[in-house]
């Protein structure tokens, strides 16, 4: 991998993972707008997240985010430790699993 990335060739970013990553951002658009246009801004979703969901997922594991969600380990781990509020569209998913692991 080394090699090739030193030959300008990495494999994590082009051919087939470029192809998979730009589905997957495409996907996650197209379930953005849908979501907005059936609810609006979602301001009072992203408050009640920051108030009530996050603090419960700080003790759920990134994997567990992970799985849940499809979300990047990075991306994962900031919305865990509350420096990131994901989009409304993800919260059905993330209050699942806070209820599954933090009854």
């Amino acid at each position: 991998m080394a090699e090739l990335r030193a030959a300008g060739n990495d494999p994590a970013h082009g051919g087939s993972a470029k192809e998979k990553r730009v589905a997957s951002q495409k996907k996650r658009h197209d379930e953005r707008v849908a979501w907005e246009a059936e609810h609006g801004s979602g301001q009072a979703e992203r408050d009640w997240f920051v108030r009530e969901l996050q603090p419960r997922l700080a003790g759920i594991s990134i994997s567990k985010i992970r799985e849940a969600t499809g979300f990047s380990p990075r991306y994962a781990s900031l919305i865990r430790s509350g420096q990131y509020v994901p989009h409304p569209v993800h919260y059905r998913s993330l209050q699942w699993l806070a209820q599954t692991l933090c009854p």
